[in-house]
């Protein structure tokens, strides 16, 4: 659980020659930052072995009945506690069991983009935090996750100009309800500046869809699970995005310790939102479409 900043900080620490940094741990997330720097991107001159409680020849009776009950009943935990294996999601993360399905199916992978399918995209807005979009092209049944993006602080046209930089051919752009009202540092709405940017640029796609606000987020939480099992990520392109779903959990009650109804709201829940604008896109019937020219007369 060391962080990649206490890393940077700690490692030029150990000047004097031949000194080493010894680390033993038990994986959490590939993600994280001590097996990403030491296994995933092992330094030059590292040595790394997974070694398992299969490897000890002193191993009690006591610990291999232990294992076995385990495997028995939570395999994904085995795989984790006792085999070292990354788990897909954090402890409780609402969508723990999808990930891991998608391990097993092979669905984090490379994905290449159908260039003649547009890519659409799906977002979550930010105020003082994160904005977020996810790139996915509907293929038949399946949901194509080629890419992902996010930024704190910035204006709606910075991310126009990453769509720009990305070059898909686009689509649709899904906002959620709030695109309406919200400005984002301007003085238009998201809704109005995404139909003007388009309208300007046609290589940023040909429509913008409102996706209707849920009156509980479960029911968005439901259409993403109704959907997980037909979506294919790019796990590099995504990686960020599909962090943000491993991450993503319901809030605990510091006080009492039980766990809430409602998500925690946090840097990861901007990514999962947007990814509940994706879901809610295709189980809802979206706001009425109207052409540029209808909108502005209103």
């Amino acid at each position: 659980t060391v962080s990649d900043l206490s890393w940077r900080v700690l490692i030029p620490t150990i000047r004097k020659e031949g000194s080493e940094i010894w680390v033993s741990f038990n994986p959490e997330l590939e993600e994280d930052p001590t097996y990403q720097r030491f296994v995933i991107h092992a330094p030059p001159g590292a040595e790394v072995h997974k070694v398992n409680y299969t490897d000890n020849g002193h191993c009690p009776q006591v610990l291999l009945d232990e294992a076995k009950l385990l495997e028995m009943t939570d395999p994904v935990q085995h795989r984790n506690v006792w085999l070292g294996e990354c788990k897909q999601a954090v402890e409780g993360a609402i969508f723990a069991q999808e990930l891991e399905k998608a391990k097993e199916e092979r669905r984090l992978t490379v994905v290449k983009p159908e260039l003649a399918v547009p890519v659409n995209t799906y977002w979550d807005l930010g105020r003082s935090d994160n904005t977020a979009i996810w790139f996915a092209q509907l293929v038949g049944m399946e949901w194509r996750l080629v890419d992902y993006y996010e930024a704190n602080g910035q204006q709606f046209k910075h991310f126009l100009e990453i769509m720009l930089e990305r070059g898909y051919n686009y689509g649709t752009m899904y906002l959620p309800h709030d695109a309406a009202n919200e400005l984002l540092a301007a003085d238009y709405t998201i809704e109005q500046q995404a139909r003007r940017a388009i309208e300007d640029n046609p290589k940023l796609g040909d429509d913008v869809t409102i996706v209707p606000r849920v009156t509980k987020k479960s029911l968005a939480i439901d259409a993403a699970r109704g959907i997980f099992s037909r979506c294919v990520f790019d796990s590099e392109a995504t990686q960020d995005g599909l962090q943000c779903l491993r991450r993503y959990r319901y809030d605990v009650d510091a006080q009492t310790g039980r766990v809430g109804k409602n998500p925690k709201h946090d840097i990861h829940s901007h990514g999962a939102d947007a990814f509940l604008t994706m879901a809610q896109s295709a189980s809802q019937q979206p706001s009425k479409k109207v052409t540029l020219r209808e909108f502005y007369s209103v």
